[in-house]
């Protein structure tokens, strides 16, 4: 189940062109270490070359604003349905937390109010829709809001005749939300199912980690 959001949306908010701009933190001369060859790189450097080490290649995970940023022409993205958010109709307690407070929890831990971000944008000047999932966001699972979100995305490339894009980095199914969650891979899959009957392209980025019915 899913409502209007009845918190503060993120820095990102819909309505404003600019909010496909990503929020870094400053890094700029500061060293970390690779968690794969142990490498220590200079933080600018690293965020040159896309957060992926220079010594051994290994990627680093990117946020769905930093994916949108690489993905997309400069300033051209505009986000949708930032307000939609998860409910908890189950009344889900997990090691003694309540769905309820976890969602609340990683809204202000990551500063996002779902597992998704969509909305519309170019690349190379061509418009599309997209979904770009957020692994931070409770692994990047799909519970009802989340797949609202998608199907709304892919019900604008319909609607505006434009392609539509979505990366996918979760890790299945949203727990909490019991059937809820299992059945927004129907609905996206018949949101999708219309999109072919369009003749519309459909892009699917699978990045790292994707695990469970999201990769089906």
């Amino acid at each position: 189940m899913v409502k209007e959001a009845d918190v503060p949306s993120t820095t990102h908010t819909s309505s404003s062109k600019k909010q496909g701009k990503t929020e870094k933190p400053f890094v700029g001369n500061l060293a970390l270490k690779c968690p794969k060859c142990k490498e220590m790189l200079v933080g600018r450097d690293w965020e040159k070359n896309l957060k992926v080490c220079s010594r051994c290649s290994y990627h680093f995970k990117l946020s769905a604003y930093e994916r949108i940023e690489l993905l997309t022409d400069s300033d051209s993205f505009v986000e949708l349905d930032s307000d939609i958010i998860s409910v908890d109709p189950l009344n889900f307690v997990v090691r003694s937390q309540a769905y309820a407070d976890k969602l609340r929890e990683e809204r202000e831990n990551v500063n996002l109010n779902e597992g998704v971000v969509t909305g519309y944008a170019t690349i190379e000047e061509m418009p599309l829709a997209l979904a770009v999932m957020d692994f931070r966001f409770i692994g990047g699972s799909m519970g009802s809001a989340v797949g609202e979100k998608i199907t709304r995305a892919i019900e604008l490339g319909i609607k505006e005749n434009i392609p539509v894009l979505i990366s996918s980095t979760s890790g299945g199914a949203r727990m909490q939300e019991g059937l809820y969650s299992l059945m927004q891979m129907a609905k996206t899959s018949a949101a999708l199912a219309k999109l072919a009957e369009a003749r519309l392209p459909y892009f699917s980025l699978l990045t790292d980690p994707t695990t469970g019915g999201v990769t089906a």
